[in-house]
């Protein structure tokens, strides 16, 4: 990871539980997905929610169906905006494995903001009033 991305330091995200990863491809993958798995044979309570903040998510899609198959898990993924709704290689879309509410930008997790679905929702609605 870039610690300078970080002003009060990484330390603050793994104190909370929150485990960052280099960005180099396949490490990140690698990395990425052996704590997944780790994580799921370790949690054994009937519900577990799961965020995965990531640039690409469609990489980890194949563990996410997995984990989802075998005990219920809400997955909740932010992604930057520009990130791809369909797995490059498969070409099967990213809502196959998401919770209904359970995807942000980045940008708009990170300003303490709502679900693209509760967007989505409301701009239907027409309520745009977000202050």
């Amino acid at each position: 990871c870039d610690k300078n991305q970080f002003p009060d330091g990484p330390d603050d995200f793994e104190s909370a539980g929150m485990k960052l990863v280099p960005p180099d491809g396949v490490r990140r993958y690698v990395t990425m997905s052996c704590e997944l798995c780790s994580w799921f044979c370790r949690e054994h309570d009937e519900f577990k929610n799961l965020m995965i903040i990531s640039g690409d998510n469609m990489d980890f899609r194949s563990t996410l169906q997995m984990l989802k198959q075998r005990r219920p898990v809400n997955i909740l993924l932010a992604h930057p905006e520009n990130a791809p709704r369909r797995c490059p290689k498969c070409r099967k879309p990213l809502e196959d494995v998401v919770a209904e509410s359970g995807e942000w930008f980045w940008e708009s997790l990170a300003a303490g903001g709502d679900s693209i679905a509760k967007t989505k929702s409301e701009e239907l609605l027409g309520n745009t009033d977000y202050s």
